[in-house]
Formats: structure tokens, sequence, C-alpha cells
């Protein structure tokens, strides 16, 4: 079966019982499988429902970890701007 005709960022795969399988996966949104076949209109509605879904917030991204995981620990720390990148005073220090 040619992919060509899928919409982006859905992907098809045949799972191990030999059906074919679709997944939506995009980066920064909520992802996930299709109950619909492709081509109805509920597909259709799917597939607008996974491109509205977005994670954008550290909130929700923190709210998707395990309370007190290594998972939670990572997102909080990179959350915070000021510890990406170099500060003022490293970026002034002149390396001989």
């Amino acid at each position: 079966m040619s992919k060509r005709w899928l919409p982006k960022y859905v992907s098809m795969f045949t799972d191990r019982h030999g059906k074919a399988r679709f997944r939506y996966r995009r980066k920064g949104y909520e992802g996930g499988y299709f109950n619909e076949a492709p081509g109805t209109e509920a597909f259709r509605k799917e597939l607008a429902a996974f491109g509205k879904a977005k994670i954008d917030t550290v909130a929700e991204a923190i709210k998707n970890t395990l309370p007190g995981s290594i998972d939670e620990l990572v997102t909080r720390y990179i959350s915070v701007p000021s510890r990406l990148g170099p500060t003022a005073e490293t970026q002034g220090k002149i390396i001989d």
C-alpha cells in the first residue's frame, strides 16, 4: 500500500496482525492513533482534532510528567530560560 496519499504528519504501518494502522505524529502536538479509516469524514475530523491539540506551555509539559520522576525534574530545570546558554558573566570572560 502506497503512503504517498496520506496527509502530512500521518504515517502508516502494518501491525503484527496484518492490520493497517495510521498514526498522527508532529513535534509539539499531541499524537495518537486514528480510529477511523482514511478518506472518511470521521478521519478528517480526527485529523483536525490532532492538529489543534498543541502542547505549548510549561505547565502542560510538567502536568504530563509523573510527579517525583527524573522526567519532571528535567522538564522543570529546562523550563527556566536563564539556565540555558551562557550568562552575561561567562560571555565576558576571556579564555587564553
